[in-house]
C-alpha cells in the first residue's frame, strides 16, 4: 500500500469512529429525553377479607401531565 492509500484508510477509520460515536450520542440523548416525560400514577388498593370470602376493590389513576400543545 501506498503512503496515500494508508492515509485514506487511517481517515476513513477515523470518520466511521466519529460517525458512530455521534450516532451513539443522539440515541443515548433521545432515550434520556423519552424516558424524562412527567406522569403521575396513583395506585389505591382497598382489600376486605372476610371468612368466607375475600372482595378487593382496585382504583389506578393516571394523569398524564404532559399536555399537546398544538
Amino acid at each position: 500500500m501506498s503512503a496515500y492509500e494508508e492515509e485514506v484508510m487511517q481517515f476513513m477509520s477515523e470518520g466511521y469512529l466519529l460517525l458512530f460515536f455521534s450516532l451513539f450520542s443522539i440515541t443515548a440523548i433521545v432515550i434520556v429525553a423519552l424516558s424524562n416525560k412527567n406522569s403521575d400514577i396513583k395506585i389505591e388498593n382497598k382489600i376486605t377479607l372476610r371468612p368466607d370470602e375475600i372482595s378487593s376493590d382496585t382504583k389506578v389513576n393516571i394523569n398524564n401531565s404532559k399536555k399537546n400543545n398544538r
